[in-house]
């Protein structure tokens, strides 16, 4: 098991167990509960070029196995939303890579933005920063700086 602290406000240290099958997908984990997880406001959320659809990644606390579908995460204490969970590649640098599953299945190419104290992953920068003015809560999106995601050991 690798483990190492992604630098987030809250401090919380995530964990990855290798991955033993074809896939290279794991689940950054933390303790029992908490997993860092791709959060979308509906099922049909596709993340794509032509697509202004965006997550947000934050500590959710339900599973979905690589490939599948989303699951609904629906709490007062927890981000709501459409929701999985085993969608991270990492490099041998440490680089964190999201592989979010579209409904049809497909992955394509996706892009990780730093907007207020959000991350938002997205398949298309320009309709993103073109069609969205406020996040998912509500809150004025401001400027969108493209970030890279490591693991620090």
């Amino acid at each position: 098991m690798t483990q190492a602290q992604v630098s987030t406000q809250s401090g919380v240290r995530y964990q990855f167990t290798e991955p033993s099958s074809d896939s290279s997908l794991v689940e950054l984990f933390s303790g029992s509960t908490y997993r860092l997880s791709g959060f979308a406001s509906t099922p049909e959320t596709t993340l794509a070029l032509g697509s202004s659809d965006y997550i947000i990644l934050a500590a959710g606390i339900v599973h979905t196995d690589v490939g599948s579908a989303t699951s609904v995460q629906d709490s007062e204490a927890w981000v709501s939303g459409y929701v999985q969970s085993t969608i991270w590649t990492v490099d041998d640098s440490g680089k964190l890579s999201v592989h979010w599953v579209n409904p049809d299945g497909s992955v394509h190419p996706q892009y990780v933005y730093l907007s207020n104290r959000y991350l938002y992953v997205t398949g298309d920068p320009v309709l993103l920063e073109e069609e969205i003015g406020d996040d998912a809560l509500g809150q004025p999106l401001g400027t969108l700086t493209a970030v890279d995601l490591y693991f620090q050991e």
